[in-house]
């Protein structure tokens, strides 16, 4: 095959005549860091007939020599590869006249290596300015009352961000709306009680406040020691709520002779949403008959919307509503998307105690076993609200 070596002088191709080593080379080598693969010539180009020409054109001259084939098919000559030198890039000999270099790769990649680090001010361009309009999908916001997160639910999207923390006495200031109240209890019986029916065993169940006084009775099943065999049974939970005080109680199911007396009670002082209490329990009649860990947990879920709009009054959710500016002094950084706000959300709120041994990503409850989000349905998809706040329940 044929090649021939020549310079591009305004864009004319010009045949020159360099002394090639024989070590000299054209290869295909990856680009240093990068993925990309150009052809680099390895080896030195030396030019005696050019020298004169090429110290008469200066020294912050840019020199791009190309390398040809001829092909035979088009019979006509075509480019394989070019580089580029300045002088400055070269060897010069005055004695010989010579000048060697090694050029550099000159290809698309070029620009790109060039420029990339490049800055410019944008501002500075003046371009044409034209207005549009971008419809922005509301974002549900959630907020468990004394939280230092808050849940966002954009489309089929959904993230924690940090807020400051608020409780109930503040909570109306950001517009949100009271969907959902619970409380919940763990009680775990130590494995050394005497009671060998409980030992080791825990009873978790939640429910919505009544702060009336009225006795409330939850029965949860388990598998517990009848005195002779392990057998399938349900205990008996009652709570009694007041404003500023919890009764709870645990009963023998009917059928064992002690369902008439609670074997566990105990009464302490309710906490506001948000926050938790640690109880502990013992019989005092009997050294270590039983020994209780109690964990009650109250939450209060809020929600609200936020838009982009100018209008006082917006119909969302089939259903028209207020609009509310967002205050300037928020419970969550800036919402830069949006501008208003409303105080309904078309959600619908699970707390639950399901658990199990299979992994799964939502993690471990605080009795070492997965939290399990409850299946989806044609009309709702269920995301995790307020994870900060989770330890034997979660909430969707």
């Amino acid at each position: 095959m044929k090649y021939r070596w020549g310079f591009d002088v305004a864009g004319v191709f010009t045949e020159c005549k360099p002394i090639i080593e024989d070590s000299t080379s054209l290869d295909y080598s990856q680009q240093s860091g990068e993925v990309f693969y150009r052809a680099k010539l390895n080896g030195t180009l030396s030019f005696r007939f050019e020298f004169d020409s090429l110290i008469a054109a200066g020294y912050n001259v840019e020199h791009q020599i190309i390398l040809q084939y001829f092909d035979e098919n088009t019979n006509d000559w075509a480019e394989c590869w070019r580089g580029r030198f300045t002088l400055t890039d070269c060897e010069i000999d005055f004695d010989t006249n010579t000048i060697s270099v090694q050029p550099e790769t000159l290809d698309r990649y070029t620009a790109v290596l060039d420029y990339w680090e490049s800055e410019y001010n944008l501002t500075k361009l003046a371009v044409q300015q034209q207005k549009v309009n971008i419809k922005i999908r509301p974002c549900v916001q959630l907020y468990a009352l004394n939280d230092s997160k808050i849940t966002n639910i954009v489309g089929h999207n959904t993230w924690e961000a940090s807020c400051d923390s608020v409780g109930s006495a503040d909570i109306d200031t950001y517009k949100f709306k009271a969907i959902g109240e619970y409380f919940a209890f763990n009680i775990k019986f130590s494995s050394y009680s005497t009671v060998a029916a409980v030992a080791g065993q825990t009873i978790v169940f939640s429910g919505v406040p009544d702060y009336s006084g009225n006795p409330r009775v939850f029965d949860v099943t388990g598998t517990y020691w009848t005195g002779s065999a392990y057998a399938t049974m349900t205990l008996r939970c009652q709570i009694t709520q007041y404003p500023d005080e919890t009764a709870f109680s645990i009963y023998w199911p009917s059928g064992l002779g002690w369902e008439g007396t609670p074997f566990v009670s105990a009464r302490f002082a309710s906490n506001e949403a948000g926050t938790d209490a640690e109880i502990y329990i013992r019989d005092e009649g009997e050294s270590n008959a039983y020994a209780v860990d109690a964990n009650a947990q109250w939450m209060k879920l809020y929600t609200r919307t936020l838009v982009q709009t100018e209008s006082s009054y917006i119909f969302l959710y089939g259903v028209g509503w207020p609009t509310y500016d967002i205050p300037d002094s928020d419970i969550a950084a800036a919402n830069m998307n949006y501008n208003k706000l409303i105080q309904e959300t078309a959600t619908k709120n699970v707390f639950s105690g399901e658990a199990s041994g299979e992994p799964t990503e939502w993690g471990l409850n605080y009795n070492d076993l997965y939290y399990v989000k409850p299946a989806d349905t044609p009309q709702y998809h269920y995301f995790p609200v307020a994870q900060t706040q989770w330890k034997y329940f979660s909430w969707w």
